[in-house]
């Protein structure tokens, strides 16, 4: 999904009144400044899919949950977020049925037009929620998946993944193959010479 930022600063108590109340958009909160959600491609759409049937299926039986991009996650006080992918262990409020609260494992899937953000200002917000012992930025265009995790309170490692590769979750006691986040993905075609071009 896309960013779009805008401009002005926002109360935490503003930003809740205004995604709550909004139908047809969604909005990103870090500390003050909003961010408009949109929509991505279909191979965004279905490697969030292939992602939350694969974990789902693992954690049957568990106490953690997977949710899709329409929970709203609380990073913190001041910080929201919709990932395209979320886990969380801990029980949730029955009375704010909008908000993941203490996730366990993020995924993002990467788009050009949010790599820059993803990567930036909202991996940052990750590594600074207590909770969250992992986060996955997956590529669309290529079978590449990088793997935060945190080693300690201010100490994460990063881990590069390919399409033979498993990913274990020991946060959550969950292992996912590469294979099956990019089942069924069509990677777009390499440009080839004509025939009879020069080298």
């Amino acid at each position: 999904m896309s960013a779009a930022p805008h401009d002005f600063h926002m109360s935490v108590k503003a930003y809740l009144a205004l995604d709550n109340a909004s139908t047809d958009a969604r909005y990103e909160y870090l500390d003050g400044r909003i961010y408009m959600m949109s929509g991505g491609s279909r191979n965004h759409a279905l490697i969030s899919a292939n992602v939350i049937i694969t974990l789902g299926q693992s954690l049957r039986g568990t106490s953690c949950r997977v949710f899709t991009s329409d929970a709203r996650v609380m990073l913190s006080d001041s910080r929201y977020v919709y990932p395209d992918v979320s886990v969380s262990c801990a029980r949730q409020s029955e009375t704010d049925l909008q908000t993941v609260t203490d996730p366990t494992v993020i995924v993002e899937v990467l788009s050009p037009s949010t790599e820059v953000y993803d990567r930036g200002p909202k991996l940052r917000s990750y590594r600074d929620c207590p909770s969250l012992q992992a986060v996955l930025l997956i590529s669309q265009d290529q079978p590449v998946v990088d793997v935060y995790r945190r080693q300690s309170a201010n100490i994460w490692t990063v881990q590069t993944y390919y399409l033979d590769d498993e990913i274990v979750l020991d946060a959550i006691g969950a292992t996912l193959p590469v294979a099956e986040i990019y089942r069924e993905i069509v990677f777009p075609a390499e440009s080839e010479e004509a025939p009879g071009s020069q080298p």
